[in-house]
C-alpha cells in the first residue's frame, strides 16, 4: 500500500478528512521533487531615517535590486531569470521585532508587488 491513513477527522460539513503519511523517498519518486538549484542576489543600500535617544534606529529605508536564476527544472509558467527593483520601509516595534512594508517592481512585466 502506497499510503498509510492516519487520524480521520470530520470537517465542518461532516465528511471525513483523511491525512496520509508519505516518506520523503516516496515523495521524491512520485515526481514532485524538482531538485531546484537557485541563485538569488540582492545588493542594496540601507538608510536610517530616524533614531531614538539611545542612538538606535527605529525607521529605515532599504533600496535594492534583486536577480534570481533557476539552474534546474521550472514550475509551469515560471521564468528562468528574474530581475526586480525593491524598496522596503521598516519600523522597529521592540529591539528585535520590525514591521516591514516591501515593494517590488518587475520591469519586464511592468508589475508592482507590495507586502
Amino acid at each position: 500500500m502506497l499510503k498509510e491513513w492516519v487520524n480521520p477527522t470530520p470537517d465542518p460539513t461532516g465528511n471525513l478528512i483523511r491525512a496520509h503519511r508519505c516518506s520523503p523517498r516516496r515523495y521524491a519518486q512520485s515526481g514532485r521533487d524538482l531538485k531546484r538549484m537557485l541563485l538569488n542576489v540582492e545588493p542594496g543600500f540601507n538608510w536610517v531615517m530616524r533614531k531614538n535617544s539611545n542612538n538606535n534606529s527605529w525607521f529605515e529605508l532599504k533600496l535594492s535590486g534583486s536577480y534570481y536564476h533557476n539552474f534546474n527544472k521550472l514550475y509551469a509558467n515560471e521564468s528562468r531569470d528574474s530581475l526586480t527593483l525593491n524598496a522596503a520601509l521598516r519600523i522597529r516595534i521592540i529591539s528585535d521585532i520590525w514591521v516591514p512594508l516591501e515593494i517590488k517592481y518587475d520591469p519586464k512585466w511592468v508589475m508592482y508587488l507590495a507586502f
